[in-house]
């Protein structure tokens, strides 16, 4: 295909994709309100990217960072746009996505994956769609961590791609308690949020 290429968003495209694709690409209990995303945007805490072929939205990135602090972000929303999948674009994003955070000075990002509920799962089951999941990012650079997260009552395995500095699984835990706070009101935090170790 042409050559996919990464730059960052401004507020409008943001929007756009916000109010067009994400709604389709995520489940609604995943999606934050506008409001938030636009605030986080105005403390320059979150960060978004589009992925571009031919000019056209091949896939989109939007990460969570902490306040002047270039650790690992958090990838809190990414997809492939839906006549772009199953063709590589999605390792392929990633591995830009990871160069161009290099040159922003960041360390690494953390991803949220859903959890293999059950170990004997079936072909074509939810379980395994998670499992390949899990493999796509394993094939991208990113480990699994030992930190689970119980996030309104689905579970997640925290997965971590070092970039700059590596993150111990204690670090990952922290980096996430300080994420989630700041990105949820603390009574959002007591009641949907619950960080373990396997």
């Amino acid at each position: 295909g042409e050559r996919m290429t990464i730059r960052e968003l401004d507020l409008g495209e943001i929007i756009r994709i916000f109010e067009g694709p994400l709604q389709h690409d995520f489940d609604p209990l995943e999606i934050k309100p506008l409001s938030q995303i636009l605030y986080l945007c105005g403390k320059g805490v979150y960060p978004c990217f589009g992925f571009y072929e031919d000019g056209k939205l091949a896939a989109y990135a939007f990460l969570c960072a902490l306040p002047s602090n270039r650790g690992h972000l958090l990838l809190d929303y990414y997809a492939v746009s839906r006549n772009m999948r199953g063709q590589g674009s999605g390792s392929l994003c990633l591995s830009l996505l990871r160069e161009k955070l290099r040159e922003m000075g960041y360390h690494g990002v953390i991803a949220e994956v859903e959890r293999v509920s059950a170990p004997d799962y079936l072909p074509g089951s939810e379980d395994d769609w998670r499992a390949r999941r899990i493999r796509f990012y394993e094939r991208c650079g990113f480990r699994q961590t030992t930190v689970w997260c119980r996030l309104f009552h689905v579970d997640f395995l925290i997965m971590s791609m070092d970039i700059g500095s590596s993150l111990t699984d204690e670090q990952a835990m922290g980096r996430m308690e300080a994420l989630y706070h700041m990105m949820l009101s603390d009574e959002m935090y007591q009641n949907n949020v619950d960080l373990f170790f396997a």
